[in-house]
């Protein structure tokens, strides 16, 4: 059989004794997946038999390497490896000489599919059974047994009518079918038989022992002082029993490794771990010949060491996430190194990078070829629906702060622990590119804007630090919170008509707001700003003209900067939306105000009324920069898609440059192709798939984007030295190599 630690396993069928144990990944490298650390490439396939060979696969990530494997029976030899472009995941099979690899599974819904080819009727119920029994799906005979949340069901092959249903404690993750009786494995360490006949008094066999509240020992009690939170995984280096791993996981709900020295026996820590009640969550390896296992960079929250030598002292700091990992010496519990921030690393705190919008994360830690960090949730069931096109994911401080729907995760960046899972109700945004993100964060903290107010959330704990409210209109009605930034301690805000930033989740949404020609752009009808941490109103904004389209504001060197219409009947607009015609075609300006203060820097006129579709403004290098989409005709088969670009020098918002750009791409598509943002790197402005120099317009020659046009609705984002982007899946085009590749083939 095989494991999640990359390897493969041989026992006697009798009694369990281990014959052989054989890796099938290609080298040994530890990850957090689904929560738990597993090798980077596991093995999910089934082990195939035939003629004395045992076949698998080991690894889910083409891109990481996914390997079929060929090992002799008898003795765990291996006898051929190649790679292969599938993500491996459930049985193998053997025909006519060629090995089938299954590519995931989603056996109820294979069930439910079934039944509709057959004319069946399938209602609400049986078409809730693709979600509900996700877990596990196997048949026997005329039945077909599903696992599911708290309990295992089993339907009529035929009819699908539900025959009998039982309950379990935990997700019923794995089934097995063998003499008459079905097995129900949970994840919650349960394990339970179904039989023809009921039991008069089921045999129940618990092997967890009650785990008391016993007090923390000195060095956790002095450690406890110290922790953000008691989440993510910790490790335990050098100690000659489990003790350490059991306490830090008793105390915490960590899953915790611990590390052997070299001379402890293996068996005792075992042991010890098992009568505990806390098999599963701490494990016991011995330390191997080189001193630490193969544990991918910054995975563990915590590393406890037993005798701190400058040696381990160095091991664990590579161990440990960035961002405040900890190192505990275990003698006294007192914190020996508490780890900083990457040289070089960037953040993402706001959707377009920051609050200048330039799409860029400047990070200069990371480049070249990506390895998996880890991989589960939170997953997509609780996210929107990708074609609506909602706000992006913020990054800051090792923490991965994710919108969901109505709802906001924190997750750890480092090591995938999901910190904490908020709802928020009325948050939820789409079409976000013709409107704004209702996120911002910072080292501390996350801003969420939901209705009329902006909550603040401890980023550790997701505990609400500060509700802010729109400050009262002129006319005494409420407004609902549209732009969002946070730059130093001052909180900039927006208001917008109740009801103006889209919120459906429908295709009659996606339709209307999320892609096509010529669709509203949200607009504010005045700005305004807070202190972050106290609360206190700075300052406000109300317009002399109509709206302020919310895409096109950016704050950078102490200035917020706009886009204003002259057209006050935008403002007037029921649905607090204005489409580029309506806000441009009577005039409008460039305006900038000082951040601190919100009085006028500079107003001036410009020409915008070329834009039919979308507007950015980006700041940077003492430039502003207008982005606005246009169509060269109206006819379908020969019209093109136009980009204008207009750079401003940011002082007094005189012109310095324009451009346009014609696209490859015919008019009226529905794949994002007039809603692409630009991108700004250092002195270079990039407008998907050119690059211009951003002081002199000049157009860059050596640009080796050879993309005309890709396969995906979404804008590009940057690193110092990379382009991401959606082309079928996540892609990446390397900037100094002038190189493209898969981030991911899944």
């Amino acid at each position: 059989f095989g494991s999640d630690d990359g390897h493969v396993y041989c026992v006697s069928l009798s009694d369990g004794h281990r014959h052989w144990k054989q890796p099938a990944a290609p080298k040994l490298r530890w990850i957090a997946g689904n929560q738990r650390l597993i090798s980077a490439w596991p093995v999910r396939t089934g082990i195939l038999v035939e003629s004395g060979i045992a076949y698998c696969c080991a690894g889910v990530f083409p891109t990481q390497g996914v390997h079929q494997v060929a090992l002799r029976v008898r003795d765990g030899h291996r006898l051929a490896t190649n790679r292969i472009t599938v993500s491996a995941q459930g049985y193998l099979a053997r025909r006519s000489g060629r090995l089938f690899v299954t590519t995931g599974r989603d056996p109820a819904g294979s069930f439910v599919a079934e039944l509709k080819r057959r004319g069946k009727g399938v209602g609400r119920e049986l078409s809730r059974l693709p979600d509900e029994y996700r877990y596990a799906f196997v048949g026997a005979g005329d039945l077909r047994i599903g696992g599911a949340d708290g309990h295992v069901a089993a339907f009529d092959r035929r009819s699908g009518k539900k025959v009998w249903s039982a309950d379990v404690r935990g997700r019923a993750w794995s089934l097995a079918i063998a003499g008459g009786f079905v097995l129900a494995s949970t994840d919650d360490g349960q394990v339970s038989a179904f039989g023809p006949t009921p039991a008069p008094s089921p045999p129940t066999h618990d092997s967890r022992p009650d785990i008391r509240n016993s007090p923390p020992s000195k060095w956790f009690a002095a450690l406890l002082k110290h922790l953000a939170h008691g989440k993510g995984y910790g490790i335990v280096l050098g100690s000659r029993d489990a003790l350490p791993g059991i306490e830090l996981a008793r105390h915490t709900s960590m899953r915790v490794h611990v590390v052997l020295n070299a001379t402890s026996p293996i068996e005792p820590a075992r042991t010890a771990i098992w009568q505990s009640g806390l098999a599963g969550r701490v494990t016991a390896i011995r330390s191997p010949p080189k001193g630490v296992p193969p544990y991918t960079e910054g995975l563990f929250n915590v590393a406890v060491l037993s005798g701190p030598t400058p040696k381990r002292i160095e091991q664990a700091t590579r161990l440990v996430r960035p961002w405040g990992g900890l190192i505990v010496d275990m003698a006294s519990g007192s914190i020996l190194a508490r780890r900083g921030p990457l040289e070089g690393a960037g953040h993402w705190s706001h959707m377009y990078a920051d609050a200048a919008n330039t799409v860029c994360s400047n990070d200069r830690y990371v480049s070249g070829p990506l390895d998996l960090q880890w991989f589960g949730p939170p997953g997509p069931r609780q996210m929107i629906d990708r074609h609506h096109r909602t706000v992006a994911p913020l990054f800051v401080a090792g923490r991965l702060f994710v919108p969901g729907d109505d709802r906001v995760i924190a997750v750890d960046g480092y090591n995938g622990t999901v910190l904490w899972n908020n709802k928020v109700p009325g948050s939820r945004r789409i079409g976000a590119f013709r409107d704004c993100s209702y996120l911002a964060a910072t080292e501390d903290s996350v801003y969420v804007a939901a209705g009329g107010q902006c909550l603040r959330f401890d980023g550790d704990s997701g505990h609400t630090l500060t509700r802010f409210s729109v400050p009262p209109a002129a006319d005494g009605k409420a407004r609902d919170w549209g732009y969002l930034a946070v730059v130093g301690d001052i909180l900039v805000g927006s208001a917008v008509s109740p009801g103006a930033s889209r919120r459906e989740h429908s295709r009659e949404a996606i339709q209307e707001g999320t892609y096509y020609d010529r669709r509203p752009l949200v607009g504010s009808e005045y700005l305004f700003a807070f202190d972050r941490r106290t609360g206190r109103h700075l300052w406000s904004y109300h317009t002399g003209g109509g709206l302020l389209p919310n895409p096109a504001i950016a704050i950078t060197g102490g200035a917020v900067s706009l886009i204003e219409s002259d057209n006050r009947e935008t403002v007037k607009s029921a649905t607090g939306r204005a489409t580029p015609k309506d806000l441009f075609s009577k005039g409008a300006r460039l305006v900038s105000l000082d951040l601190k203060t919100g009085s006028v820097r500079f107003s001036r006129p410009h020409d915008f009324s070329a834009i039919q579709h979308s507007v950015y403004l980006a700041a940077a290098g003492g430039r502003l920069v207008v982005v606005g989409s246009r169509n060269d005709g109206d006819n379908p088969k020969t019209s093109r898609v136009w980009y204008d670009i207009q750079v401003f020098d940011d002082t007094e918002g005189d012109r310095q440059w324009a451009a346009s750009q014609k696209q490859s791409t015919k008019i009226g598509g529905s794949h994002g192709e007039q809603d692409h943002h630009p991108v700004i790197i250092g002195s270079t402005l990039y407008c998907e798939p050119f690059a211009w120099n951003l002081n002199t317009g000049k157009r860059a020659a050596n640009f080796g984007w050879k993309n005309q046009h890709r396969r995906g609705c979404g804008t590009l984002t940057a690193s110092a030295s990379t382009v991401f982007f959606r082309d079928g899946t996540a892609s990446m085009f390397d900037l100094k190599s002038n190189t493209y590749s898969k981030v991911t083939a899944t």
